[in-house]
């Protein structure tokens, strides 16, 4: 997940490449420019809704498709937490079978 810092550079250095002014958004946005300075400035909580219509005046892709190197981290990173999955499976099944030996223990000790 990509964090806020690179959604606000991304708008900043979209709207500075298209010419667009802190004010035409800010009134796109219904808002005052100082007020849309603080967004983009990062003073001021970026709400998902806003960050969409930002992208949309913008025309910005928010989420681009993966390229190779993104598809192979992504496939590095996979396989790493299906590795971690089966840890702490095994775990848990090491867990269970602890248990169902006190069970069965205890049963025994009950029944005594």
């Amino acid at each position: 997940m990509k964090d806020i810092d690179y959604f606000l550079t991304l708008i900043k250095q979209t709207r500075e490449e298209k010419g667009v002014s802190q004010r035409d958004i800010a009134k796109h946005l219904g808002i005052t420019q100082p007020s849309y300075n603080h967004i983009e400035s990062g003073f001021t909580a970026l709400k998902v809704e806003t960050l969409l219509q930002i992208a949309t005046f913008l025309e910005i892709d928010l989420f681009p498709t993966l390229d190779a190197n993104d598809s192979t981290k992504s496939k590095d990173v996979a396989h790493k937490g299906i590795k971690e999955l089966n840890v702490v499976k095994q775990e848990v099944e090491n867990i269970n079978g602890r248990i169902n030996q006190l069970f069965d223990l205890f049963n025994s000790i009950e029944k005594r």
